[in-house]
């Protein structure tokens, strides 16, 4: 089955949902255009069992779920209804917010590699869906901070000949 166009739903009756987590332009998601199950309580779970910490929030950016990923992970979690990148994770260099909205505004997803928050580097990458966004955050800071001592060493040996 075919996903709507952005910004649609589904046809009523045709047993597809009208809330679709896998869009096309989801990394992780069904690029050939497909819906991942026509049995909506499938698709729940396969984003609460997703091993990555995921977020979705409406068109307004008011955080709605979280996976259990989520859930496991350290830290604080956020309250649904929360403003995602104000009231919750609010510590980025960058504006968040701004590129949350602006994602969906546009709908296409973007991806940010290494996000310093606090003392972590996080990989982000939002993805608009008709009724708002998915938010996946990777904690990618052993490996951030190994590239960057890789490349501090190189530096050093090639200062040194």
């Amino acid at each position: 089955m075919e996903l709507p166009p952005p910004g649609e739903t589904a046809p009523a009756g045709d047993g597809a949902r009208s809330r679709v987590f896998a869009q096309q332009n989801h990394p992780t998601g069904a690029r050939d255009g497909r819906i991942l199950s026509a049995d909506p309580s499938l698709d729940l779970e396969l984003f609460h069992y997703h091993p990555l910490e995921t977020i979705i929030v409406d068109r307004q950016g008011r955080v709605t779920d979280f996976n259990l990923a989520k859930k496991a992970s350290e830290g604080r979690l956020p309250d649904r209804g929360d403003l995602m990148y104000v009231d919750y994770a609010a510590h980025h260099a960058t504006d968040m917010h701004a590129e949350l909205m602006a994602c969906m505004e546009r709908n296409a997803s973007k991806t940010f590699p290494a996000l310093k928050y606090k003392s972590k580097y996080i990989r982000v990458t939002i993805s608009p869906f008709p009724k708002g966004a998915m938010i996946v955050s990777q904690n990618v800071t052993e490996q951030t901070v190994a590239e960057e001592a890789l490349r501090k060493s190189e530096q050093a040996l090639r200062e040194s000949e």
